[in-house]
């Protein structure tokens, strides 16, 4: 697997009425974006709802995602993840099975506080032990403090990080930090070597970072149209800034003013649903958005016209 670049497209698991999984919608969805053009598609424990997962549901998505991608190109991209708990042992299992099933590589989430560096380095290297070849990228979001020297959060600082990528099969992360500073030097020390996925806020925070380096960003409103997150890498790779920062401002800025009020994860499923992408439903405790949230989410899909970009 390559560096990645470009728009990398998070895959929400899809559920029946009763809370199953419904692997025929979450193929279908898979198919969809890369029949779209999606060259990056990731499973993650937030997008994915793998919180809500069991531990051999997360090893059937996992692999679901995988083949269906991997059946329409070879040459896409499939990130897969772990889940928010469980044991070195659990993430051992996932990670051989993600490997088996033909996924390029797992962001390998730590499940536990945080208290020393060498905690951490310690389950990358077991994972990487129990594993052949594929990847492994950091999920690289605060991490809660297990000490009361810590502080109540505690980021994968610059010298853990540089320890992680001593590892040969550590290639990149989902960086989520929330601190732009922290960020910054990431991108600008790794982008250029690394795989660095910018999460958070789509294009707009992707942009901001461009002038460090910035190669690669989880999408948002490119979730629902994968074509409108490929013209505007286009525009990108073409040097064509002003046509790109217009498709912000016109399409996922104004779609962002209603979801991030009513919350980021369920809107995407509803947004998915009302342009025939996937069913609804959720696990609870994930609720369903209330009509008026719905209402206005899907007034506003219907004001940016994005079933054009179907």
């Amino acid at each position: 697997m390559k560096n990645i670049t470009g728009p990398v497209f998070p895959i929400p698991t899809a559920f029946d009425q009763d809370g199953n999984i419904d692997f025929d919608e979450l193929a279908r969805y898979t198919t969809y974006l890369v029949d779209s053009g999606a060259q990056n598609l990731m499973l993650t424990v937030g997008t994915s709802r793998y919180n809500l997962l069991e531990t051999e549901e997360i090893i059937q998505v996992n692999a679901a995602v995988a083949k269906a991608a991997k059946q329409r190109s070879a040459s896409v991209n499939v990130i897969v993840t772990n889940g928010l708990t469980g044991s070195t042992r659990t993430a051992q299992k996932i990670a051989r099975a993600a490997e088996e099933d033909g996924a390029d590589a797992l962001i390998l989430f730590y499940p536990e506080r945080y208290y020393k560096d060498e905690h951490v380095i310690d389950y990358y290297k077991a994972v990487l032990d129990a594993t052949q070849s594929i990847k492994l990228m950091m999920h690289e979001m605060p991490m809660r403090a297990g000490g009361a020297r810590c502080q109540n959060q505690a980021h994968y600082s610059l010298e853990l990080i540089e320890k992680l990528f001593s590892f040969e099969r550590v290639v990149g992360m989902k960086e989520e930090s929330g601190n732009y500073s922290h960020s910054y030097e990431i991108i600008k020390r790794y982008a250029k070597t690394h795989s660095i996925i910018i999460a958070g806020a789509g294009k707009r925070l992707f942009m901001s970072y461009l002038p460090y380096g910035a190669q690669s960003y989880l999408v948002g409103v490119g979730s629902l149209v994968p074509k409108l997150a490929m013209r505007f890498w286009h525009h990108l790779q073409n040097g064509e800034l002003e046509e790109a920062y217009q498709i912000e401002r016109d399409f996922e800025a104004k779609y962002f003013d209603v979801t991030f009020n009513i919350g980021w994860h369920p809107t995407m499923k509803e947004g998915m649903h009302y342009l025939g992408l996937m069913s609804p439903y959720e696990r609870e405790p994930l609720k369903r958005i209330s009509d008026k949230d719905r209402k206005a989410l899907t007034d506003r899909i219907d004001e940016l016209e994005l079933k054009k970009f179907l």
